[in-house]
């Protein structure tokens, strides 16, 4: 089990320097954004890129996700792979761009103009690079999908600056930076993945076949997904109008720090996860991860929300500060997202992707219902706690159904303990009540006491073996 823990480590550590300082950066650029553009330009660019993502999972059919299966299956050839994620990608890039231009013509996306023909573009650059990564990672070249990261977003964050600061474009120097990006990292990994060497023109069918057997049960699951994070955002747009969904967007990107951490390690969790599934090793390794994945994201997601008011006093100003109070309830909705996600690796593994479906598209009908219920009384507060709870919906289904496989540790009430105390902390920022939310944080230090101690113990053990092996 040591040698699996140290692979996972290595890959977390790889993801670690491709997303930490890179992601960061994009989270340190907020106070620019939040400066630079109005709340009506900030929720145009928002509602464009969120359309272009709902798009991708159809119009590509979740390929890329098969792209990373099928490279770890032996039998396939990665070449005959990846080709068949290629072409699938460029003939939906294709539909979208006829689409994008039918949008034009739909009075719901009036309000944002000609910037509807970014759609195309984003989703091209988006889901290309998703296809590259995951092939750069089901081939073993984790450094090469790392090293891309860092490039996408040292380009992104330079051409930013440019387009922001000095050619002063708005919107479209926005969008443009995010699109060139995407792109840069699309060009590296091409080259040094060899994925132009590797694109063959011979059709394999009955691999397609295979592939989109895998790919097409995940589409409804993503889409679900999406739902859940943005059908919300349409909701606002027609009922609140483009700047409350600027509000909202610049909000949520507070969280994103806790995201960055979260993907760093389902990227590299899900790569260990993939290999060897199945072995009773493999099932004792899952449960042990699960319960120090738990103890260490709680007491993060709870000491990053003690910090939420000053967090946003720093990155967001005037009208986009006015709702801070609500993000730790999206600190919360991260926590759960990364918990679900793991879970999922699961039923990944077990190719049971059925249950993800079900699970996800409850959550997000559970969301929309309080925010189509709530949204005109209480505002885009609701929003962030609905979205709370269709996270905790979806939770609670896997959670239940995952014991069908095994056992992964933290009891169901164990953790709605946890979290209720979460929520109560979340209170008490929002209330400025900053020494009650303390005593909430130390309570939960207290309660996974037992596996924090754990991971200390590992790692003292790890450092002190490192530190023998360099003498020798």
């Amino acid at each position: 089990m040591n040698s699996k823990i140290k692979e996972l480590l290595s890959n977390t550590l790889l993801f670690t320097i491709a997303n930490m300082g890179s992601k960061i950066m994009v989270f340190l650029m907020v106070p620019l954004y939040t400066a630079v553009l109005t709340t009506n330009e900030y929720g145009i660019a928002d509602m464009v890129q969120t359309t272009a993502t709902m798009l991708i999972p159809i119009l590509t059919a979740m390929i890329a996700e098969a792209v990373l299966r099928f490279c770890f299956l032996k039998e396939y050839s990665s070449n005959e792979v990846v080709s068949i994620g290629i072409r699938t990608t460029l003939w939906g890039t294709f539909c979208g761009t006829l689409l994008s231009i039918c949008f034009l013509f739909v009075p719901f996306f009036k309000e944002l103009g000609l910037y509807v023909l970014f759609i195309p573009v984003l989703f091209a650059s988006n889901s290309m690079m998703n296809l590259f990564h995951k092939y750069c990672r089901g081939t073993n070249r984790v450094k090469i999908s790392a090293t891309a990261g860092l490039l996408s977003t040292f380009v992104l964050i330079l051409l930013n600056l440019f387009f922001l600061l000095v050619l002063k474009i708005g919107i479209l120097g926005y969008l443009m930076a995010y699109a060139l990006g995407d792109f840069a990292a699309i060009i590296y990994m091409a080259i040094k993945g060899n994925s132009f060497e590797a694109y063959t023109p011979t059709r394999n069918i009955e691999l397609k076949k295979e592939m989109l057997k895998y790919s097409i049960p995940l589409v409804p699951n993503s889409l679900s997904w999406w739902a859940l994070s943005s059908v919300n955002r349409y909701v606002m747009l027609a009922w609140l109008g483009v700047s409350a969904v600027g509000i909202y967007s610049a909000t949520l990107r507070i969280p994103s720090i806790l995201t960055v951490l979260c993907d760093i390690f389902a990227q590299a969790w899900l790569l260990s996860a993939l290999k060897g599934y199945g072995s009773d090793e493999s099932k004792r390794f899952i449960r042990s991860m699960h319960n120090k994945y738990f103890a260490l994201l709680i007491l993060l997601t709870a000491g990053i929300i003690l910090l939420a008011y000053p967090l946003a006093k720093i990155l967001l100003s005037g009208e986009f500060s006015k709702y801070w109070w609500v993000t730790p309830y999206l600190f919360i909705s991260v926590f759960f997202g990364a918990l679900v996600g793991f879970l999922g690796s699961i039923f990944s593994s077990e190719r049971k992707n059925t249950m993800q479906f079900v699970s996800t598209m409850i959550g997000a009908i559970v969301s929309i219902l309080i925010t189509v219920l709530f949204l005109n009384q209480y505002g885009v507060a609701v929003v962030a706690i609905s979205t709370m709870v269709g996270y905790y919906v979806i939770w609670l289904i896997r959670r239940l159904a995952v014991n069908k496989f095994l056992d992964v540790g933290v009891s169901t009430f164990n953790t709605t303990l946890q979290v209720l105390i979460l929520t109560v902390e979340s209170i008490f920022v929002g209330k400025g009540f900053f020494l009650l939310a303390i005593g909430c944080f130390l309570i939960l230090i207290v309660l996974n006491y037992k596996e924090l101690m754990s991971i200390v113990c590992f790692a003292s053990r790890e450092i002190k073996n490192l530190k023998h092996r360099k003498k020798w």
